[in-house]
């Protein structure tokens, strides 16, 4: 009996001492998970803040000397002059501008011709920075803008509004210096930006390649005017802003925000969003690693829309097709609440895909041509950014040039200016 007593004594320490190992395990094992949790997440973390800061350092060490579309180039930096003019701009100005380069029923030219004059201040501004020797914006990602700034295409349309009442009076050489001074700025807009950049230099250059179009349709332009013009679209032509260069920086532009927002509550705040992220099981319930996961596949979308964007338009059309597909299957919750929003405002992707990039340079290369074509009688030969060569008809009263656009089909000339109208992208001028 006292050798039974014993042994049961012995054996209770045994199981008090299992029971408490478990007791005490499980809330080590779980510490223990989190504290490799927080050392993952910090590791990941600082690396995007490694990779975003060398890539800020890169472009920030980039030469921001540029040579100009006309005249000789003056010292100073461009957006010394564009910051204050963008900002003095007023709404009601642009408002009254558009409708009068739109030909809305509504527009009046004394209305507009005080619009204008309105913001003389803006538009000599524009001039100036337009003749700078460098161009160096503070970008978003350093340095975060007011929201409700204009925007720097109210700028541009006032100028083209300008061009255009200054045509209308005769002034067909002014004209075309205030275009030139528009479109140097459309090209600083984009200079070593990221893909928002990229899509505010093609806007820009959308309204004041919209204004060319319209002087080089008609006859309203001169010789020595058309030749000015010729120059400076080769110059443009070769500074015009590369989709491959914006989608470079984007990811470090992306991770910058990241970095400063600091958390998904932030983010979800900056773009509008009101429902909340709870991150899951798959991202160890931290905020952190599914904001680096978010940045990581945002790298490698860029990376891939980089080397689509060198390559002809009917691999890089691929491309664009195969990353949607990529995106339908997302994982990411915070990168599947910015593809829903999208698929919100635009509710079917378009088919052909629009390139803007693409667009504004096959449009640039036509009016080269159209411009050439009215000063020497003959229309040059370029390169279709969809395709082959920009193609082109005459016949006794008109010159068709065109561009195959984003089918990559040449529709023989069927089709508009704007891309999004037609099969083609067409511009016509009378010979």
């Amino acid at each position: 009996m006292k050798q039974m007593a014993e042994e049961k004594r012995l054996r209770f320490p045994i199981w008090a001492f299992v029971l408490s190992g478990v007791l005490v395990g499980i809330p080590l094992s779980v510490f223990g998970l989190y504290l490799y949790i927080k050392a993952v997440e910090e590791r990941r973390w600082a690396d995007m803040r490694s990779y975003c800061e060398q890539v800020a350092r890169e472009v920030l060490a980039r030469d921001s000397k540029r040579a100009v579309l006309r005249g000789e180039a003056v010292p100073g930096n461009a957006w010394e002059d564009y910051e204050p003019a963008i900002q003095s701009i007023q709404y009601k100005n642009v408002s009254v501008a558009s409708e009068y380069l739109s030909r809305h029923p509504k527009a009046d030219r004394a209305n507009a011709q005080t619009a204008v004059e309105q913001c003389a201040t803006s538009l000599r501004a524009l001039h100036r920075g337009a003749s700078r020797a460098e161009s160096r914006r503070r970008a978003d990602w350093q340095s975060p803008g007011n929201g409700s700034s204009p925007s720097p295409n109210f700028l541009a349309i006032m100028a083209a509004c300008r061009a255009r009442l200054l045509a209308e009076d005769g002034h067909t050489r002014d004209a075309v210096q205030v275009l030139l001074d528009a479109a140097q700025f459309g090209v600083d807009a984009g200079w070593n930006g990221d893909l928002m950049d990229g899509y505010m230099s093609t806007g820009i250059l959308h309204t004041t390649q919209e204004e060319m179009k319209w002087l080089l349709s008609g006859r309203t332009l001169g010789r020595e005017e058309c030749l000015e013009l010729v120059r400076a679209l080769e110059h443009l032509d070769q500074s015009f802003p590369r989709e491959a260069d914006a989608y470079a920086v984007e990811p470090m532009s992306t991770g910058c925000n990241y970095l400063r927002q600091g958390s998904l509550r932030a983010i979800m705040d900056a773009t509008g969003m009101s429902d909340p992220i709870s991150p899951t099981w798959r991202y160890g319930f931290s905020e952190r690693l599914v904001i680096v996961d978010a940045f990581e596949q945002n790298r490698a979308w860029s990376r891939g829309s980089q080397e689509a964007a060198g390559k002809p338009w009917k691999e890089a059309r691929q491309e664009y097709f195969d990353q949607l597909d990529l995106r339908t299957a997302l994982r990411n919750p915070l990168l599947e609440k910015f593809y829903k929003i999208q698929q919100t405002l635009a509710s079917s992707p378009p088919s052909p895909p629009r390139n803007p990039f693409r667009e504004r340079l096959a449009q640039l290369r036509m009016l080269r041509a159209a411009a050439t074509f009215r000063f020497s009688g003959e229309a040059p030969v370029f390169d279709d950014p969809y395709g082959d060569k920009i193609r082109s008809s005459m016949t006794e009263k008109h010159l068709k040039l065109w561009s195959v656009g984003g089918d990559g089909v040449d529709d023989g000339g069927s089709g508009e200016w704007d891309a999004g109208k037609g099969k083609d992208i067409v511009l016509e001028v009378e010979r």
